[in-house]
């Protein structure tokens, strides 16, 4: 038992000697963990300065963590090892770097530490620098030799991005003037099997540059410097999204005007983005940042018609991912400023769209502008609603007709052929919308109009379903047959009488079966 007892005493006794020469548990370094900094005074002639904790910490890591100036000038003149580099690829430099003082960095750098150090994601101290805003730290960086074009291993950004995105302006300027790649670009990186404008499919996404960040992060006075150092403002992403385009759809109106009046291209489809801005949400935005003067909608849109825009320009690609992914509903493809303008019942806006030439017949996957008014298109959205957010008064049908006479007064089609063949008629009697049908009827819209299933407006309103049939039923619920609206029918019956317009019985079109058959005798 004794002998047991006197082997279990020199294996404590190992174990003890062993911990204490471990440098993960030196004291010094720990005192500094707890900020004992008087503590770590007194012991940095008899500790080692140098040990490190299981992480790789050291007593210069934690001094420079708190910001602990004179600490870290203290263990510097004491030989503290200025390169260190923890489990996580940190030095002292890149987490003086992070907290952004630059004091302590400059101490570092007169002490020998790496420059170009990274972590394991490949950041470096002079990206945290831009980001964290030290002026004094990125001039000392660049003076030692830091790469201002370096760049992260994971989305490749640089550290002018950083300050672009960070709105660092002065940051900006300095990295451009001593090299910086003002248009250099970020990872691109590939979404798969992303909805987006109606299409789904593999959109690319990143490739950003530093005026796209900045245009996105509503980083105004960055813009202006990434400007004054010749960023190209036309610049374009993966999906051929602008800087322009990127302001707008992220609602960031004085900065759009800032890239506008600092040359950037007009035509590139963000006319049509703006009009997609909703009222309250902007509201609340200019609120939540202050703005002192903030640019409207209707400001914006008078500088860029006089400025040339093409009213009827519409964009190419749809509203780009990493707006819609944040905002919701996406697709501005195809889409004009004047459709979305009526469809948000902005009637300052349309005045101005249609005076300098907006087409009143201007398309939207099939749908007018006459269409969007009455909110009566196929593919419905409340009326006065953009990426599913609801305008607080909805205008009344007076107004909506206000409108609609104004559309009209420019030449708006009222017999256009619309969603499945017919004309707007045909959309309000499938909602039995009696009063518009009224308004549609005392502008002279045709009531023997037939649409692609051969239906007149009447037909429709007396419950004749689309060929084909009502759509299948989903998740196991019976399909609703298609509804009969008998007031609908009343106007429309009367009138056509009145008219002279012939009431016919309704007789489906051929199918297409019918025809192959008849070709093939």
């Amino acid at each position: 038992m004794k002998t047991i007892q006197i082997v279990k005493t020199k294996i404590f006794a190992f174990i003890l000697i062993l911990g204490l020469t471990q440098p993960g548990y030196a004291a010094l370094v720990d005192m500094a963990e707890y900020q004992d900094w008087d503590g770590v005074e007194a012991s940095i002639s008899t500790e080692d300065i140098n040990a490190l904790q299981p992480d790789g910490m050291s007593a210069l890591f934690w001094a420079a963590y708190y910001e602990e100036t004179d600490m870290v000038s203290l263990l510097l003149d004491a030989g503290a090892d200025a390169s260190v580099q923890n489990r996580y690829g940190l030095t002292p430099l890149i987490q003086a770097s992070i907290t952004g003082n630059g004091e302590i960095i400059s101490l570092l750098l007169d002490a020998g530490a790496d420059a170009n150090a990274r972590t394991l994601q490949g950041d470096t101290a002079l990206m945290n620098a831009a980001k964290a805003g030290t002026l004094q730290g990125v001039q000392a960086l660049i003076e030692a030799g830091a790469d201002v074009n370096a760049r992260d291993s994971y989305s490749f950004q640089t550290p002018m991005m950083w300050a672009a995105a960070f709105n660092s302006a002065e940051i900006v300027r300095i990295l451009g003037e001593n090299g910086a790649d003002v248009d250099a670009r970020s990872a691109e990186l590939i979404f798969s099997g992303v909805q987006q404008g109606g299409v789904a499919g593999d959109f690319p996404n990143g490739g950003l540059t530093s005026l796209h960040h900045a245009a996105r992060e509503n980083a105004i006075e960055a813009v202006e410097a990434l400007l004054a150092l010749g960023a190209n403002p036309d610049i374009l992403d993966p999906q051929g999204i602008s800087p322009l385009r990127v302001a707008a759809t992220n609602e960031n109106l004085d900065l759009a005007k800032v890239l506008i009046e600092g040359g950037a291209d007009i035509n590139d489809g963000s006319l049509v983005d703006i009009m997609e801005i909703p009222y309250k949400r902007l509201a609340w935005q200019h609120a939540a940042r202050n703005y002192d003067d903030q640019t409207t909608v209707e400001e914006l849109t008078a500088l860029m018609i006089e400025m040339g825009v093409d009213v009827d320009s519409a964009p190419d690609n749809a509203t780009p991912v990493f707006s819609t992914n944040f905002v919701g509903d996406a697709g501005t493809k195809d889409q004009t400023a004047l459709y979305n303008a009526v469809l948000g019942d902005r009637l300052e806006i349309v005045t101005m769209l249609l005076e300098h030439g907006a087409n009143a017949n201007s398309l939207n996957d099939g749908n007018t502008p006459l269409a969007a008014l009455f909110n009566i298109y196929t593919g419905f959205r409340p009326p006065n609603a953009v990426n599913g957010e609801v305008a607080d008064e909805e205008p009344t049908l007076e107004e909506k007709m206000a409108l609609a006479d104004l559309l009209f007064e420019y030449g708006a089609d009222i017999n256009a052929v619309i969603g499945t063949g017919g004309n707007i008629l045909h959309q309000a009697a499938s909602l039995g919308e009696d009063e518009i049908v009224g308004f549609l009827i005392e502008k002279g819209v045709d009531l023997s109009v037939k649409d692609d299933s051969n239906r007149t407006a009447l037909d429709i309103a007396s419950g004749v379903p689309p060929v084909g049939g009502e759509k299948p039923a989903m998740f196991g619920m019976p399909t609703p047959e298609t509804p009969i609206y008998e007031s609908t029918m009343a106007i429309l019956t009367e009138t056509m009488n009145v008219q002279g317009v012939a009431i016919e019985e309704y007789v489906a079109p051929p199918s297409e079966e019918g025809d192959e058959d008849s070709e093939e005798a």
